[in-house]
């Protein structure tokens, strides 16, 4: 009986290295130092800038939604590799990583038609990642770029060029990102649900926008990070 417990023991002793050598060297890649980095720097812009102003959040998750955006988008972009591929598919995937990008960018309302009000740019100060908001309003449309939107949409774009270059799946997956995405345009749902279902579910719909469309770039970075790798290994590639 003693020599089981040590063994027990010794088995425990040997586990307990093992595991915080993992944990060392995932500590120790540079990606993951890289997106700590950003989570830290933006969690003091953030502070700073409700510290420095007499701005309060009205939700608390509303303030770290843009952080989320920001740091999935930047990493997904930053280490998602391309397969090497010709001009003539590199600049098909172009095209369309940029015609799903318009998409995004209208769906999102970044572009819109032009309003009723003055024309011109101006920069509307924000919580860091919500501003400061860029908005142009022109003859013939009207473009809102608030910071975090635009770095999401532009990472997603980017991965479906990928995505396009990427052999298996390419379209399909990017297919699925669009689709998935789409919900980030829920605010422009609500008035036909204000229309069939009252005015209460059309204030759910705008309460929870935010909440559908972040889960929503998650679910859509995700699949178009590993949905090509994923399809390849279901697939199976010939050698």
């Amino acid at each position: 009986m003693p020599s089981d417990d040590r063994r027990a023991d010794g088995g425990r002793a040997e586990a307990t290295p093992a595991a915080g050598h993992r944990l060392a060297a995932t500590l120790a890649r540079r990606d993951v130092q890289a997106v700590t980095a950003l989570i830290v720097a933006q969690a003091i812009l953030v502070a700073g800038y409700f510290a420095a102003t007499s701005a309060r959040p009205t939700s608390l998750r509303y303030v770290w939604y843009p952080v989320v955006w920001i740091t999935v988008g930047v990493w997904a972009a930053a280490s998602r590799s391309t397969p090497s591929a010709d001009r003539r598919r590199r600049v098909l995937a172009a095209a369309v990583a940029a015609g799903y990008l318009l998409v995004l960018a209208r769906l999102g309302n970044v572009v819109a038609p032009a309003s009723h009000g003055a024309g011109g740019v101006r920069v509307i100060a924000a919580s860091p990642g919500w501003g400061p908001t860029l908005q142009y309003s022109g003859a013939a449309l009207t473009v809102t770029a608030i910071p975090f939107v635009v770095i999401g949409y532009a990472a997603l774009s980017y991965l479906v060029y990928a995505a396009v270059l990427d052999a298996s799946g390419a379209a399909l997956s990017g297919l699925v990102g669009l689709a998935a995405c789409a919900s980030c345009s829920l605010p422009l749902v609500a008035a036909l649900i204000a229309g069939i279902a009252g005015t209460g579910a059309a204030n759910a719909a705008y309460a929870l926008s935010l909440d559908v469309a972040t889960l929503a770039y998650l679910l859509s970075a995700a699949g178009l990070y590993w949905g090509p790798a994923i399809g390849g290994a279901i697939g199976g590639r010939p050698s």
